[in-house]
This record gives structure tokens, sequence and C-alpha cells, in this order.
């Protein structure tokens, strides 16, 4: 019995190492690029590329290069758009904890049918708001792999 205990809270630390949460990515969303670099790398992320032009500076990180990757954006836009934090990721338990803590912290559907273009496909969006926050969530097929993107912004 205590073996398997053992193993269960060795999976749960593994599997939970470098999960986002909401609540993480509302932090992400007041931290600089030094501080969100560290945030990254403590959730096991790597830097993938910088994105830096007129109307955006932006780093965005992976984690688990390969088939099923993990994403972590943070976007600095011009003044007129602010930041976003965006998380993505192609396990769906993974997206459907994110939907669960949308619930949970207040946010409400305003918006089920946004139209989406990933690639070459035509997919949908939603948006949630709270009070202070709002998350836009989209499901799109890439490379016949499943993705989930959550994209979080103050509401300004």
């Amino acid at each position: 019995m205590k073996y398997i205990f053992s193993i269960f809270l060795v999976s749960m630390s593994y599997f939970s190492y470098g999960q986002i949460t909401v609540s993480e990515m509302m932090r992400v969303y007041e931290m600089d690029y030094d501080q969100f670099e560290t945030f990254a790398l403590s959730k096991n992320f790597e830097l993938d590329k910088v994105k830096k032009d007129e109307n955006i500076d932006g780093y965005v990180y992976i984690k688990n290069r390969g088939l099923y990757p993990n994403y972590l954006e943070f976007d600095i836009y011009d003044r007129n758009y602010g930041k976003m934090v965006s998380f993505q990721t192609s396990i769906n338990s993974e997206f459907l904890s994110l939907k669960i803590q949308l619930e949970n912290l207040g946010f409400k559907l305003v918006n089920s049918n946004l139209p989406l273009i990933v690639g070459n496909e035509s997919s949908f969006a939603r948006l949630y708001k709270n009070a202070k926050w709002k998350i836009y969530i989209s499901h799109a097929k890439l490379n016949d792999i499943n993705c989930y993107r959550v994209d979080l912004q103050k509401i300004l």
C-alpha cells in the first residue's frame, strides 16, 4: 500500500510541475520581462522565440518540444492594446482544468462564436469576462493535433 501511495505522490508532482493556472496567468500579467523569464524557467519552459516589431514586444517559451508542446507567451502591444498572457496546450485535461478554473473565478461566457482562422483551419473562440479580466479560449486542429489556447488580458 505504501508503494502505491508513493507512486501516486510522485506521479502527481510530475504532472502538476509546470502546469499553468488562470491565477498564475493573472500574476504573470503584472510582471516585467525579467520576472516572466524567471517564472517560465521555474515552470520548466525554455525560450522559443522573441517577437519584436513596431506594435509588439513579446517572448514565447516552450515546454515539451516535439509532438505535444506547451507554449507560454508574454506580449506587450502598443499603448492602445496593453499586454496579453497566453498559454497553449494540446492536452485535453490541462485545458479542461483551465475552463473549470474560469467558472470558479467568476468568469462568465460573453460570446461563444468568435470566428478564428488558425493556419488553414477555421475554428472559433469564446470570450469570458469577470470584473477585471477577459479571457479568450480557442480550440483548433493543427497537423491533426488538438490545440487549446487561453489568452488573458486586463479590461482597460
